[in-house]
């Protein structure tokens, strides 16, 4: 089973690389996914293409060469280096490209670079790959921790905020941190309040409604063998959302960067971008992607193996995709009480107790008959009968 299989690595070798290299690192062994790296040679000037030849070839060796130490790197601390990049062109583009080229699951990237010459706290690259890049992007600030103890994930009940949940569910239980699911309910103000009659009473209600289809969103989600909480706050979502993370101490934000069109954009403007421009702490954007992505090998045949890889599913939180693994089970052996067993922990997961209940009782019946064909073969092997009939001459 394979949950994060290619993360796409563009560095630049300056401050700050180091810490990234580590937690794609940290990030690949907890997965057993494969790093690309990546390095972007910015277009040459208008020397001659004499000495423009000479320079890229001189600079592409030196690339190649950092590249190779960075590999060493990644290999010595048990990350295995899918290939070594290097390329010519507008940095983020060739990135978003790269990213698709080798359909990876996220791009890690480093979020200060450049700042001083652009003015922005994510660096040129990294805000033009996070705007463009269809891909999951993770903006590492080289200031927080290796791997977050500490993750929020607002959400804003769309599907964009429903992809980064499920994300972020899937990286808080495997590095047992702690999960935050925060939900912001914009006052009735500026041009809604010309829309609406706003008063207290049209405030709480409001807030009710909007609690009420949070607390429906967070139904659908399995939060099997995760630390999490959730929360409603009221107001400019931008703000609460970076006060919940000075609050908390996050250190990684998940966020959807496409939230709801219309009056949501209208009223709260583009949340993720406001928000990845002021962000103290590490931030991964989803977009129409998942970073976490399921990948079964499907050419199984035996009942164990079956049994196991289910098991393996159940445990990382995909119960339906466990589900198939355990009704092959009692395909290939209806008496399999362990199977229908497993089959009713999933329904139990997926909020189906009639099902679940079924499958118990299926289990139940077969365990007790087996116990009876054992207590039948016991009482015929020691009666003096049955051993005169058949025992070994």
């Amino acid at each position: 089973m394979q949950l994060l299989e290619k993360i796409l690595v563009p560095v630049d070798f300056s401050d700050g690389t180091d810490d990234m290299l580590r937690l794609a690192a940290a990030l690949a062994s907890r997965f057993r996914s494969e790093v690309i790296l990546q390095y972007v040679l910015p277009l040459s000037g208008e020397s001659s293409l004499a000495d423009t030849a000479g320079l890229l070839d001189a600079a592409q060796a030196s690339a190649q060469a950092r590249l190779d130490a960075c590999r060493q790197t990644l290999v010595a601390a048990g990350a295995p280096v899918h290939s070594v990049l290097v390329d010519e062109g507008m940095p983020a583009e060739r990135i978003v490209t790269r990213a698709d080229e080798h359909d990876v699951n996220l791009i890690m990237i480093k979020a200060s670079s450049n700042e001083a010459s652009t003015g922005l706290p994510l660096g040129m690259t990294a805000a033009n790959v996070r705007r463009s890049a269809a891909k999951p992007v993770w903006l590492v600030k080289s200031t927080v921790g290796l791997l977050p103890r500490v993750i929020l994930c607002p959400v804003d009940l769309s599907a964009a905020s429903e992809r980064a949940l499920g994300n972020a569910i899937h990286l808080a239980r495997h590095f047992g941190a702690r999960l935050h699911v925060l939900t912001v309910v914009p006052l009735l103000t500026g041009w809604t309040s010309l829309l609406l009659s706003v008063d207290e009473a049209a405030e709480a209600a409001h807030v009710r409604v909007q609690s009420e289809r949070f607390a429906e969103f967070l139904r659908r989600f399995d939060f099997h063998d995760v630390t999490w909480e959730q929360s409603v706050r009221r107001g400019d979502p931008s703000e609460q959302i970076q006060a919940a993370v000075r609050e908390l101490q996050a250190e990684l934000l998940v966020i959807g960067s496409a939230g709801r069109g219309g009056l949501w954009r209208m009223f709260a403007g583009s949340v993720a971008e406001k928000t990845a421009t002021q962000l103290p702490c590490s931030l991964l954007t989803m977009t129409s992607e998942h970073a976490i992505r399921l990948k079964v090998d499907t050419e199984l045949s035996d009942l164990e193996t079956h049994y196991a890889r289910g098991r393996d599913l159940l445990k990382n939180g995909f119960p339906e995709e466990a589900e198939h693994q355990f009704e092959h089970c009692v395909h290939i052996n209806d008496m399999f009480a362990p199977g229908w067993e497993a089959l009713a922990e999933t329904h139990e997961r997926r909020g189906d107790p009639q099902r679940a209940r079924e499958c118990r009782e299926m289990a139940a019946r077969i365990r007790e008959a087996l116990s009876w064909r054992m207590i039948e073969a016991d009482v015929r092997a020691g009666h003096p009968l049955w051993n005169r009939l058949f025992r070994r001459k």
